[in-house]
């Protein structure tokens, strides 16, 4: 699968307050990489439990600690544009639809990010 058909263009007309940031989770495909077309069921659980996201915007202060507002020593866990893990439950979703497609976005707490992907975001599932 190609990233452009996981993480389509969309709006997710919000912008994160505070410490949270807003992350496009992965399309689930229409059909397996070996040609195997996806059930409805399949495609709607997988959708809600997929952790691979695409960093969209964030907050004014995330990754700063929260009384001097100073950058975390370490930096930033993530910037725009990074793919990361994030929990399979939690967060406020928002879906946007584009013309036959639902996207979905997540908001997070910059804390509950849990990885940064340094490999391929497009990998990583069993229904793929």
């Amino acid at each position: 699968m190609k990233i452009e058909e996981l993480f389509p263009e969309a709006d997710p007309g919000v912008i994160p307050f505070g410490s949270r940031l807003v992350v496009q989770i992965r399309s689930v495909p229409e059909k397996t990489q070996s040609g195997i077309w996806l059930g409805a069921q399949t495609k709607e659980a997988e959708k809600w439990n997929t952790q691979v996201a695409k960093v969209i915007s964030l907050g004014p202060v995330a990754f700063r600690d929260r009384k001097s507002l100073e950058p975390w020593p370490e930096g930033n866990w993530a910037e725009v544009g990074d793919f990361v893990r994030v929990p399979a439950f939690g967060g406020d979703k928002i879906e946007v639809v584009v013309g036959d497609r639902k996207i979905l976005f997540v908001i997070f707490e910059d804390t509950d990010i849990v990885a940064k992907i340094t490999g391929d975001p497009t990998k990583g599932s069993a229904t793929f």
